[in-house]
């Protein structure tokens, strides 16, 4: 299906519980309206406005990201949930934006073994700064390697790691370790 052009949509959506077959209930989302701008004939798209991060024991994954990428997070009421603010230019309630945030919700279920292969979806953080450092940080602070970090000409320095709970994620740097600016014209 294709998106259709509109001209200066401003879409708003309130969160509600997700339910999905087998009767299971995926995150308590007791969130706030999000809003989400398009430009001027921008476009109606199937884009991506939200993450949720599973974890077992919620407060040391939200150390975890507070500290390696300088998240903040929310709590709903005591609901295990949590909104995260993944920082300045992501999307936010009144404002357009370039980046997502997103949510932590507790585990329900075992956590990925290591080494097994990815059950869903990962995400991928676009680093402003130094990544070779910032991998190593991650890995200082309890995370795994479980893809180095590589040159990808055209595309960027990429890697990904294992958070404490087993969760892949990956960093992407427009910088190769050269120097190379892969986004210079």
């Amino acid at each position: 299906m294709r998106a259709a052009p509109v001209s200066g949509v401003r879409r708003a959506f309130d969160c509600a519980e997700v339910a999905v077959p087998g009767g299971d209930i995926l995150g308590r989302m007791r969130c706030a309206r999000s809003v989400y701008h398009l430009a001027e004939g921008g476009i109606v798209a199937n884009l991506v406005v939200h993450f949720e991060i599973h974890a077992s024991e919620p407060q040391r994954l939200i150390d975890f990201y507070a500290r390696l990428l300088g998240w903040t997070f929310t709590q709903f009421g005591d609901a295990p949930y949590w909104s995260i603010d993944t920082g300045d230019g992501s999307i936010g309630m009144t404002e357009p934006g370039n980046g997502i945030n997103g949510g932590l919700t507790q585990r329900r279920g075992q956590a990925p073994e290591h080494g097994a292969p990815v059950n869903g979806c990962n995400v991928v953080i676009g680093v402003d700064g130094d990544i070779d450092e910032l991998y190593q940080e991650g890995l200082r602070l309890g995370g795994t390697a479980a893809l180095p970090l590589e040159d990808m000409h055209g595309i960027g320095r990429v890697g990904y790691l294992h958070d404490p709970d087993g969760n892949v994620f990956g960093l992407i740097s427009p910088i190769l370790s050269d120097g190379t600016d892969t986004m210079a014209g």
